[in-house]
């Protein structure tokens, strides 16, 4: 039990968001979907029995070279009420982060584009 200003709240006052954040290949998120629910379903299992009066999993797929899915990102950061805006500015940074990146691949550098 958790106290807030004196007061005992019970699980069944409490809502638990999982948030997820995983990259997945461009063209296939979907296998990276099943892989995070499997990943949590025990977890979201036991949370229920415990009582809690609801548990979220958000899942949020963004593709390896910085893909940005609408089913799978922007939906996912709408449903914890983020606006247009925030998550056109969130997806932006992303994509901005994975056109500027260096990775290393077979001892060779090379810039993703």
């Amino acid at each position: 039990m958790v106290l807030a200003k004196d007061k005992k709240l019970n699980p069944n006052q409490w809502e638990a968001y999982l948030i997820e954040f995983k990259f997945c290949e461009d063209t296939r998120p979907d296998p990276q979907l099943q892989k995070a629910k499997a990943q949590h379903s025990v977890l979201i299992i036991n949370l229920n029995k415990q009582g809690y009066r609801e548990v979220k999993l958000h899942v949020i797929l963004v593709g390896a070279m910085g893909t940005i899915y609408k089913d799978y990102t922007d939906k996912p950061l709408a449903d914890l009420n983020l606006d247009y805006h925030e998550i056109k500015n969130l997806t932006h940074k992303q994509r901005t982060f994975h056109q500027t990146c260096i990775c290393t691949h077979k001892n060779k550098v090379c810039t993703a584009i």
